[in-house]
Parts: C-alpha cells; sequence; structure tokens
C-alpha cells in the first residue's frame, strides 16, 4: 500500500489497492510518487499522481527495485 498525504504529515490516504507496494518515493516536484509493486510474479516501478490518479507501470520484464529520481 503507498499512501499519499498533505506536506505536514496530515490526512493521510490510500492511494494503491493492487499488489505489493514498497518503497514509496516522492519527486522533486511533490506532484508524483514512484515505488515498485510485486504484481503478476515480477517487481515493476510504478509511479502516481499525489492524488491517486493516473498510475502506471514505467518498467517492464524482469525485477525492478528501488526508484530513485534524478532532478
Amino acid at each position: 500500500m503507498v499512501l499519499g498525504m498533505r506536506a505536514d504529515g496530515s490526512s493521510p490516504i490510500k492511494l494503491t489497492t493492487t499488489g505489493q507496494n514498497y518503497m514509496p518515493t516522492w519527486s522533486p516536484d511533490g506532484r508524483h510518487i514512484a515505488y515498485y509493486s510485486l504484481r503478476n510474479g515480477e517487481y515493476e516501478i510504478y509511479v502516481i499522481n499525489t492524488d491517486g490518479s493516473n498510475e502506471h507501470k514505467i518498467t517492464s520484464g524482469g525485477n525492478n527495485f528501488q526508484p530513485v529520481w534524478i532532478p
């Protein structure tokens, strides 16, 4: 599960409901969260908007871990 919240840490909301999700990492601009997820037998990296919209996979094949943003 990946949680989103306000910058002060209040009002947490559940952003993901599918798979086992790990290592949520905020983008430098604060608009997106990257994380890796175990779905369909492989770990893949996903990105989601901080409001929970527009979740999409950005890797394909193999096992991909620990997303890192590069400003």
